[in-house]
């Protein structure tokens, strides 16, 4: 059972960084930022996990619920994010015209 857990989570986890990697290969200036930050927290968590797994076995015991709690805020993140993005571009488009 915990390998299928783990598996999910790893699933999740992948699935939900497709959109910020996607973001920083079409997005420029400012909005590359903004595609970043959830990468960034992601690998900054999962050294945090680590590293306190390794001092300590007994710390961070549902990592996986954490990693699988990250990707779907991630999700969220990006959508709204998207939605922001293409705002802001639909009212300079009409500003410019």
């Amino acid at each position: 059972m915990n390998i299928a857990i783990i598996v999910i989570v790893f699933a999740a986890a992948a699935g939900s960084a497709v959109l910020p990697l996607s973001a920083l290969r079409h997005w420029a200036g400012k909005w590359r930022l903004v595609a970043l930050l959830p990468l960034l927290v992601v690998v900054i968590w999962t050294a945090v996990i680590l590293l306190s797994r390794s001092v300590s076995p007994d710390s961070h015991q549902l990592w996986p619920f954490e990693i699988f709690t990250w990707a779907m805020i991630t999700m969220i993140y990006m959508v709204t994010m998207m939605t922001a993005k293409r705002m802001f571009e639909k009212k300079d488009a009409e500003n410019a015209s």
